[in-house]
């Protein structure tokens, strides 16, 4: 089972190439549900899209490894990069 750190991380990931990163973080960090009211669902969407990529991706024997210490202290990409 992918960790929810990795899930974060791909699904921000996706959510920056759609264009989408900051209705993705909006609804993260307001915990924003599917049932209220300006939910988008690109939260919801991206973290289930980025569950089965992970899962994908190790059943084909990869693993997905944070670079630490990057991934505990930098912060995460912009829009514009």
């Amino acid at each position: 089972m992918p960790s929810p750190k990795a899930i974060d991380a791909v699904a921000e990931a996706w959510a920056s190439i759609d264009g989408k990163l900051d209705e993705y973080r909006r609804e993260r960090d307001e915990d924003v549900g599917l049932t209220d009211e300006g939910c988008t669902g690109h939260f919801e969407g991206y973290q289930a899209e980025a569950d089965e990529l992970i899962r994908r991706i190790e059943a084909r024997g990869f693993m997905l490894i944070p670079m630490v210490p990057f991934a505990l202290s930098s912060p995460a990409p912009t829009e514009e990069g």
